[in-house]
């Protein structure tokens, strides 16, 4: 019965992708890694969110399992009734950023990747390589970048254009480009343009959208609301999210050197369930059933979940095992 009630997941649930970025000109926390998402059961995605913090946490055995799961499952349960679970102080301190003070700090970024003359990217850097190829290719998706940056409604010109290096950063297997250019106000902004690929929830359950309007509905779901620098953009046939560089304002402990740090990340993750009901609570016409499952079976819903996490590393065990 736990997975016959379905909505919109996120597909790679953890809490290092949530961020805390503006949207609109406001400060937001919320989930942006949505490469991977799509329709299908809820307990996977929380499932998906256990399982990852177990993984970083190397809580691994029986004990730490029902401790840690008992307590991810409690927010999420607040999340999905709609109850108020405080935010970790980090991400109240980062949401209460003022927007003058995000916008120097982009500017600071920004500067790290200038030439000295400021008219375009330094390439001496090593996370990234000028976009000089002339093949047809390469032409039109410039092209096609400029006119989506150019319409945002934001962006003055277009100064340069760069690659980022794949073997560098998340998704290193998809293709990244980098736009430098100059805003209406005069400032200087990084935006980034991210291949999409067919989700994996999309290879499992098909949603039978497009990419496009498969990526736009995630959006709706995930995102807290629409902002003409961040929207899927066809560059050569071929579909990209384009969205500005971020500029972290949290840091979430995946590697951690003692147990507060260990406890810091059970935090954010602790958040991060309650946040993954997000709004896909209004996709799900069965959350009322969902959540009373939940409440009037909480062993079974359990048991569930350690089980799926100790099976999961029995795999790992074996697959080390075997090589």
């Amino acid at each position: 019965r736990a997975i016959q009630h379905k909505g919109w997941v996120a597909g790679d649930n953890h809490s290092g992708n949530y961020i805390v970025a503006p949207v609109k000109g406001k400060m937001h926390y919320y989930f942006t890694d949505i490469k991977d998402g799509g329709h299908g059961p809820l307990f996977y995605n929380f499932a998906n969110l256990v399982l990852n913090t177990h993984a970083v946490t190397k809580r691994t055995d029986s004990a730490k399992i029902h401790q840690v799961t008992d307590l991810l499952i409690d927010s999420y349960l607040k999340g999905l009734k709609g109850e108020r679970v405080l935010e970790p102080t980090p991400i109240r301190e980062a949401l209460q950023t003022s927007m003058a003070e995000y916008r120097r700090m982009q500017n600071e970024d920004v500067q790290r990747f200038l030439n000295p003359s400021r008219s375009g990217f330094d390439f001496n850097k090593k996370s990234i390589e000028p976009l000089t190829n002339r093949s047809t290719r390469i032409v039109k998706m410039k092209a096609d970048m400029t006119a989506a940056l150019q319409a945002t409604g934001v962006v003055k010109t277009v100064l340069d254009f760069a690659i980022r290096l794949k073997e560098r950063g998340g998704s290193k297997d998809l293709d990244r480009y980098w736009a430098l250019v100059e805003t209406k106000s005069g400032e200087l902004r990084i935006l980034e343009f991210k291949e999409i690929n067919v989700p994996a929830a999309q290879v499992v359950q098909p949603s039978g959208l497009s990419l496009r309007a498969h990526t736009e509905k995630m959006m709706d779901v995930y995102f807290p609301d629409a902002d003409p620098t961040i929207k899927p953009v066809d560059l050569n046939g071929q579909l990209f999210m384009m969205r500005p560089r971020k500029v972290d304002l949290i840091s979430v402990p995946y590697k951690q050197k003692n147990t507060d740090q260990v406890v810091e990340l059970l935090t954010y993750a602790r958040y991060a369930a309650y946040q993954t009901r997000t709004k896909q609570a209004s996709t799900t016409p069965t959350l009322a059933a969902y959540i009373k499952f939940i409440e009037n079976e909480p062993a079974k819903f359990q048991l569930l979940i350690r089980q799926l996490v100790k099976d999961y590393y029995a795999r790992l065990e074996d697959k080390v095992a075997s090589t």
